[in-house]
This record gives C-alpha cells, structure tokens and sequence, in this order.
C-alpha cells in the first residue's frame, strides 16, 4: 500500500515537471517579423481616407528679388482677366477723354503697332495707355519693347497722337508729367495745348519753376508746335 502511494506521487512529479519543460522551453526561430511602425500622420487619418502628405519645408531662397517685381523685368505680372483690364482702361480712357473705338480694346499688340506706324491716332491712344499703365501686362506680347521704361514709351505714343491733332492730348502729358514732378515739360505740353486753341479751367501751377525753367518750357512748346504744322512723321516727338 505504501508502495503504491509513492509511485503515484512520482508520476504525479514526473507530470509536473514535463508540463514546466513545456511551457519555459525557448520558441522558434522562423516566427513572424513584426509590421513596421505606422508613421503618425498615417496613423491619425480616418478610416477610409489617405493620410495628408507631410508639409514641404519652408524654402531657404530668399525673397523675390526687386527685377522680376520691377515693369522692366520678365517676371510674370499680378494676374487680372483680360475682360476685367480692358474695362479698367475703357473707363480710365473715357474719363480722360480720349476714348477709342471697341475695336482696338482687343486688338494685339503687334497689330497696333502696325496702325501706329501708319498713323492711326487710335491706335497711338491705346499704345500710349496700355505702356503707361498696364507695361507689366504686356510682357509676353508679341512686339513688347523690353529695353525701355514702358512708361516712356507709352508718354512717346500719347505725344504721337497729340502732334498728330488729338486735342485732348496736351491735358493727359501735362497731367502725367505733373503727377511725376517734371513741371518743365507739365508746362511745356500745357503751353503746345493752349496754342492749339485748348482753353483749361485749371491753372497749372508753376509756382516753383524759376525764369530759366519756364523759358525753357516755351521753346519745348515752340518746337512742338512746329512739329504739329509739319506733322512730323509717328515716333519723330519723344517726350523730353
């Protein structure tokens, strides 16, 4: 009987100790590789939808140098519609009182340059506004002058059309030359327009030119003059 009692806590031993071997025994080497860690971005997307793409880093470059925000560069100008430009210069024309005819609003640069030439005052209008005011816009236009101010240019064509008889022309010069701080030729263009028979309800105001100035500003008068009775051919009357 005692006999027995200790065989069956031997193998009751024996039970456990294979049980502990079972349980502590190393595992297999070819077990499963981990998946990668889930980068946060990722992670934090909702269900069913792509996780936003990192921000860029901001650029080392620095700002945008002066040239390619400067008339004279090729830097793409500020965008407007074409539509919206060409209402800003039908109106701005229409107050300044040398309006055009709808046809030259659209026309392409080149074309009115080539009625320029042959002496279409209408088309020397719109040349002389567009350069002044809208020069940047026309930088990738087919014929734009590159190597000039465009504002310049713009003063030449807008003299073209006053020496080729528009009478609303001295006014405009003399008003832009003025709003620049150049009142010899402000004077000048407002001297040609009072003796082509133009009669302004403005004086203008020559307070600050001394006797050599205003003298000067009559022989510029004089000589457009001149030039007007002649009618010297398109693009012979820069501004000075």
């Amino acid at each position: 009987m005692l006999q027995t009692i200790l065989m069956k806590k031997i193998f009751a031993l024996a039970a456990m100790a294979a049980a502990l071997l079972y349980f502590t025994w190393p595992a297999e080497q070819n077990t499963v590789p981990a998946a990668p860690s889930v980068p946060i971005a990722s992670a934090a997307a909702p269900a069913g939808k792509a996780a936003a793409p990192a921000a860029p880093a901001a650029s080392a470059s620095p700002d945008t140098p002066s040239w390619s925000r400067s008339p004279f560069g090729r830097a793409a100008p500020l965008a407007e519609s074409q539509p919206r430009a060409i209402e800003r210069r039908k109106e701005q024309m229409k107050e300044g009182g040398y309006y055009t005819p709808e046809e030259y609003f659209t026309l392409p640069l080149k074309e009115l340059q080539k009625r320029a030439k042959a002496g279409d005052i209408y088309a020397l209008l719109q040349l002389g506004q567009q350069y002044y005011y809208e020069g940047p816009a026309l930088l990738e236009e087919d014929g734009y002058q590159l190597d000039e101010d465009p504002r310049f240019v713009g003063k030449r064509h807008f003299a073209d059309a006053a020496v080729g008889g528009h009478g609303q022309m001295p006014a405009v010069l003399a008003q832009l030359y003025a709003a620049e701080g150049d009142m010899v030729n402000a004077y000048a263009w407002r001297l040609f327009g009072e003796q082509l028979g133009e009669h302004y309800a403005k004086p203008l105001d020559i307070s600050k030119l001394n006797n050599q100035q205003q003298n000067l500003a009559r022989q510029q008068a004089s000589l457009l003059l001149g030039r007007f009775m002649s009618r010297a051919p398109v693009g012979a009357i820069p501004p000075q």
